[in-house]
């Protein structure tokens, strides 16, 4: 049943790809093909290269390793549909970007694109998938409100600091509980898989 499951859904996503309501992940150079592009210009490579032949292409296109200056501008939030609604025809960045000429992460957050940025791979690699950090409250700090959310407290990573979403201290105050030692060798072996939760959503 759970092979049968898989090969519909398996089907409803090659649908939707024809379909170009999604897009395939392989279709276009995206972030991590621009930045190990870059890498080569700068006489460099990744330590785990992806897809050398789309890096070697844009490195070309950019100029190559005799290029001597390389800006990169970050501006977050700038879709394309951002740009054909504010913007003239006859701007620099209208003329000059096309909407499938490179295409974001997904999700296409700040600190996904961040991180393919600086590491040239994607997502899935990297771990870095979005802004929400999930902590267990034993690992931190007890709190109704936390309490209240299934048992974890939510975090999110903003530029400056990790602000708490629940009542408590700052998470720079934050000190892990300490289990006596009798304690510790009492707990039951299933409390590993209760640490795994606290990874990254």
């Amino acid at each position: 049943a759970a092979a049968a499951a898989a090969g519909v859904e398996r089907m409803r996503l090659q649908r939707l790809i024809q379909e170009g309501r999604l897009l395939h992940p392989q279709s276009y150079e995206g972030l991590s093909d621009l930045f190990h592009a870059l890498a080569l210009c700068c006489g460099e490579s990744p330590t785990r290269p992806l897809r050398a032949a789309y890096a070697q292409r844009l490195a070309q296109q950019l100029g190559g390793p005799t290029r001597r200056h390389l800006v990169v501008l970050v501006v977050g939030g700038m879709g394309q549909a951002l740009m054909d609604y504010h913007l003239p025809m006859d701007s620099f960045l209208r003329q000059h970007c096309h909407p499938n000429r490179l295409v974001a992460t997904f999700p296409s957050v700040a600190p996904t694109a961040l991180a393919t940025m600086a590491t040239a791979t994607w997502p899935g690699q990297h771990g870095i998938v979005g802004h929400h950090i999930r902590a267990h409250t034993r690992c931190t700090f007890a709190s109704a409100a936390a309490a209240a959310d299934n048992g974890h407290a939510l975090f999110t990573c903003s530029d400056d600091a990790v602000v708490r979403h629940v009542d408590g201290p700052p998470l720079a105050e934050v000190k892990p509980p300490t289990v006596p030692p009798a304690a510790a060798a009492a707990a039951p072996a299933a409390a590993a898989p209760e640490a795994a939760a606290a990874a990254v959503d």
